[in-house]
């Protein structure tokens, strides 16, 4: 099962900071942000107290924040997926420059970077909303 490996994943990766349940009440909030703590517990089969409390824990640790995003395709905006190739030689000072000012950018929607191996490059992904004007 998907679930199950993701589990063990998130749980290496968070080094015991995350038992299982946190892990599962953080997969039920990716899949709806929105959702109540009393639905959540139904979901898992734990008390509304049990996950009020885990979920305000990983809030204030900082663990877990909950968020919106614009879902440009749904919305049915056009945009625009960018693909900067950077060679391996580029700085790693460059790149976050580079990255920095693009995060400061309102027009830039997401940024995602990539390690091309077969091309022997670093790449970074930038979605922008565009209008189109005749």
């Amino acid at each position: 099962m998907e679930t199950d490996n993701e589990i063990l994943v998130l749980r290496k990766i968070f080094k015991g900071k995350l038992d299982d349940l946190d892990i599962k009440i953080y997969q039920l909030l990716r899949e709806d942000g929105r959702m109540s703590d009393t639905k959540i517990a139904e979901e898992l089969g734990v008390s509304v107290t049990t996950v009020r409390r885990r979920r305000l824990r990983l809030q204030e640790e900082g663990i877990l924040q909950i968020v919106g995003l614009l879902l440009l395709r749904a919305a049915n905006v056009a945009y625009a997926d960018v693909l900067v190739k950077l060679n391996r030689q580029a700085k790693r000072d460059d790149i976050n420059s580079f990255i920095y000012e693009a995060i400061a950018n309102p027009r830039i929607y997401e940024i995602t970077e990539y390690n091309f191996k077969s091309w022997n490059s670093f790449g970074i992904i930038l979605i922008a909303p565009f209008q189109f004007k005749f």
